[in-house]
């Protein structure tokens, strides 16, 4: 234009296409009085370089064209010049992103604006009627630059809807959710204002329903410029961004109500006394409660570390983990009413284990084990055992276990024709005794009795309390009734010490003692009887 118009016309010509570009756009006065002297400058400064008005009707050389040129490179950097200061006043972008964003497009701009124009004023210069056809490649290329333009605000608006996805997703939390959805309105809408609410808004600004589990919301932008006003692209990108807080906040609130279940999960298990252990599908150990991990000593992470086929024989877990995998495997309740299970510093105690698969649409989910430290049950039920088969007083085995030992030791005998003797004592005037100095140094000395006749006896021999002041002794595989003798001779000896009492009283404990022995082929009771019947004559003959 600067080679075939005067200056005036140049200036002039750019202030009406200014002013008509200002006017059809909307722009505030101040503004377009702002964008008018900005493009005036850059016309100005252009032309001062290209020194065309010295040229005006004089043909273009070579020269002309390349100050011509220099005046369109003048012009382009007053323009960028302009526009980085705005962006870097406004705080929109840093002075060297404002300067080099998208520079590669302006220099391309500015290459397929000046050749054209060149040649163009070359064209008219030579053929004033080739002014007609000359704006048409500019028209054209007009075209194409707004599509490619269109095509980067697209492309920008995309990478903008996906970087907001991304950070609505990346928090479970509802309230960071929404703050990412509405900063991403402001940003991509350039709007000042975005609101996400429950309540339908009632302003001017522009707003779009989304549904959140059944609870309805509206996304709502306002504040824009009136010389941008919403268009039917702002409102698809709208509600794309209403779609991905939808998706987000229903998330956000599935992952909330998955954590307060977790959380009253957790406290029930916590309130219990029982160790609860779950197992997730891939076989890790996805939770084990407070008192799981006080009875094995080690913490539901530590264990969570390895899947069940990881820790296998070598696991520290490894008589829980193996009953899980049963139950996976087999679909079934795995249950122990007593199995060991082991601390981590490698005590061990009983436990009652229920373990069962969780079944979740007919695959197995995993599986939930549920154990129960039964050490003082253990501990009573052998104290029950111990009072059933002992007597409470001296720790003897008791009449039934006598017998069940004499039975079992003439069944032996039976094939392996082995001679069993049996002792059968009673404590001479224990009812004088116990009368005279009270029951409790009677049960004195019937503890005291008991001790020196078991320190009496052969290893493997059976000392039994049999009833009140009798004691029974089961001696098994003797040659013949001479040992059975000696075995008494040794206990009536050990008794001939006194025995110190309650009071500082003592005793000398005297027991009538009868002998028998068993052969093959006798019964227990025929047993027992023959050594009744001899501790009477020895008590009666008034020897031991």
């Amino acid at each position: 234009m600067a080679l075939v118009l005067p200056p005036g016309g140049v200036i002039l010509a750019f202030a009406a296409a200014t002013l008509v570009a200002q006017a059809l756009r909307g722009r505030a006065l101040v503004k377009s009085a702002f964008n008018s002297g900005q493009m005036l400058t850059a016309v100005g400064l252009g032309l001062a370089v290209a020194h065309v008005a010295e040229r005006r009707g004089h043909t273009i050389t070579p020269l002309v064209l390349v100050e011509a040129a220099a005046g369109a490179v003048v012009f382009f950097a007053v323009n960028n010049g302009f526009l980085a200061a705005i962006l870097t006043g406004t705080g929109a972008s840093t002075p060297r992103r404002a300067l080099l964003d998208g520079m590669e497009i302006r220099l391309l701009l500015l290459g397929v604006s000046v050749i054209p124009g060149l040649v163009a004023a070359l064209a008219i210069s030579a053929h004033p009627w080739a002014l007609v056809l000359a704006g048409l490649p500019f028209a054209a290329f007009r075209q194409v630059l707004a599509g490619h333009f269109r095509a980067r605000h697209d492309r920008t608006r995309m990478v903008g809807l996906f970087n907001a996805t991304l950070d609505a997703h990346r928090s479970m939390g509802a309230a960071e959710v929404t703050d990412a959805v509405k900063g991403a309105a402001r940003n991509l809408l350039r709007c000042p204002t975005a609101e996400l609410a429950g309540v339908e808004p009632m302003d001017s600004g522009m707003a779009v329903a989304l549904d959140v589990q059944g609870e309805p919301r509206w996304l709502t932008v306002s504040g824009r410029s009136k010389s941008e006003p919403f268009d039917a692209a702002d409102r698809s990108l709208l509600e794309a961004l209403a779609a991905v807080g939808a998706g987000a906040l229903t998330n956000a609130s599935l992952y909330e109500e998955g954590r307060q279940q977790r959380e009253r999960l957790a406290t029930i298990t916590a309130s219990l006394g029982e160790g609860v252990c779950a197992f997730d599908s891939e076989g890790r150990i996805s939770f084990l409660n407070p008192a799981g991990e006080a009875m094995l000593g080690w913490t539901e992470a530590e264990l969570g570390q390895a899947t069940l086929s990881d820790l296998g024989l070598a696991s520290p877990v490894e008589f829980l983990t193996a009953p899980a995998l049963r139950s996976m495997r087999t679909r079934t309740t795995v249950r122990s009413d007593d199995t060991m299970f082991r601390r981590r510093d490698a005590t061990a105690f009983p436990v009652d284990l229920t373990c069962s698969p969780v079944i979740d649409d007919g695959h197995v989910a995993g599986a939930v084990a549920v154990f129960r430290d039964i050490t003082e049950r253990k501990a009573f039920e052998e104290r029950l055992a111990h009072h059933a088969f002992h007597d409470h007083l001296t720790g003897l085995p008791n009449r039934r276990v006598f017998l069940d030992r004499l039975e079992q030791a003439l069944r032996r005998s039976q094939r392996s024709g082995a001679n069993h003797g049996v002792l059968f004592a009673d404590v001479d005037r224990f009812k004088v005794i116990n009368d005279s100095v009270g029951h409790q140094a009677g049960d004195r000395l019937l503890i005291a009795i008991a001790e020196r006749i078991e320190q009496a006896l052969r290893p493997g021999d059976t000392l039994a309390r049999f009833g009140g002041d009798e004691f029974t002794v089961l001696l098994e595989d003797i040659a013949d009734i001479g040992d059975a003798e000696a075995v008494a001779q040794r206990v009536l000896a050990a008794l001939r010490i006194p025995i110190p009492l309650l009071g500082g009283h003592e005793v000398v404990a005297s027991i009538s003692v009868g002998i028998t022995v068993a052969t093959p082929g006798v019964s227990a009771d025929d047993v027992l009887h023959d050594a009744d019947v001899a501790m009477y004559q020895a008590k009666a003959g008034g020897a031991g």
